[in-house]
């Protein structure tokens, strides 16, 4: 017969929990390794976008009709910006720009594009700005 084997129960109950714990933290990282993986799954499959600067530089360009005017809204060079618009014409696999002296002028493709992205950062914008004046009307804690 074996002896009487004595354990107090605040033992019990801090072995417990730290098992508890140990075993929710490991079932917590796979959850998050799994919302990781599955999001990022998610957001390629849904968002297969151009870099965020090509688009930027072609909706100054096209708003200004000038690689040179939308260099010194953006704050870079004209040959940046006529550089990044080249990527976005790549990932579109056409052009965007019919490039003659001055003005420049959008293709079909380009005057597809160019309102879509207005609206686009246009929303963005509204949004940012929305959430920026709720942010500055509540209460300090």
């Amino acid at each position: 017969m074996l002896p009487p084997f004595h354990v107090r129960h605040s033992d019990l109950c801090t072995a417990a929990s730290a098992y508890m714990l140990d075993a929710s933290r490991k079932r917590s990282k796979l959850e998050e390794l799994i919302w990781q993986m599955s999001s990022a799954h998610l957001h390629s499959v849904h968002r297969k976008l151009p870099p965020l600067r090509s688009l930027h530089a072609f909706e100054a360009a096209a708003w200004h009709r000038s690689f040179k005017a939308a260099a010194a809204e953006l704050g870079v060079t004209p040959t940046a910006i006529s550089h990044r618009i080249r990527l976005l014409e790549e990932t579109c696999g056409q052009k965007l720009f019919q490039r003659r002296p001055r003005p420049l002028a959008l293709t079909s493709a380009g005057a597809q594009l160019f309102p879509a992205l207005r609206n686009g950062f246009d929303a963005l914008a509204s949004a940012v700005a929305s959430i920026a004046a709720t942010a500055h009307r509540l209460p300090c804690a």
